[in-house]
């Protein structure tokens, strides 16, 4: 069970960490401090980039950076990258259009990496489907398509 909350910024969740997850893979083993104990506490895919974790443990004899065992932790993620992606749609455009000018009708195809799990991903895609109903071509421009593409990313490569 969490605690849902919304502002005019974000909504997430509120939830305990999962301290059993992380007994039970670091039972007979060191676990590292980073991004997989992040995924155990928070029992969600976290990036590498948006994540803060704090913890109290007890670090493993041969090396500081892995730890025996965990008293307690907290995990904190976000996102903030939507209005960005709107930009980038935007002046990605207008580059095209001033390109185009004086030419046929013309298409434009433009991609952008996506994160599927993301909260934000249809929030984001909204916004570019905004974008580019917003924009006004100056050259004879007549279809644009705008592509998502999902990097494939294990978590023992990150």
């Amino acid at each position: 069970m969490g605690y849902p909350w919304k502002d005019e910024f974000g909504y997430g969740e509120i939830r305990r960490a999962n301290l059993a997850a992380v007994h039970e893979d670091s039972r007979d083993t060191s676990l590292y401090f980073g991004t997989k104990l992040a995924r155990l506490l928070s029992g969600r895919v976290v990036h590498e980039t948006s994540y803060h974790l704090a913890a109290r443990t007890d670090s493993a004899p041969r090396d500081p950076r892995y730890i025996d065992r965990i008293h307690y932790g907290s995990v904190v993620t976000w996102q903030c990258a939507i209005e960005r992606k709107s930009r980038y749609v935007k002046s990605k455009l207008g580059e095209a259009d001033r390109q185009l000018q004086g030419l046929g009708p013309a298409m434009v195809h433009m991609a952008m990496d996506v994160e599927l799990a993301r909260e934000s991903l249809s929030l984001k895609c909204a916004r570019n489907i905004e974008a580019v109903k917003a924009f006004e071509a100056k050259s004879t421009l007549a279809v644009i398509f705008v592509h998502y593409l999902v990097p494939r990313i294990s978590e023992a490569h990150s």
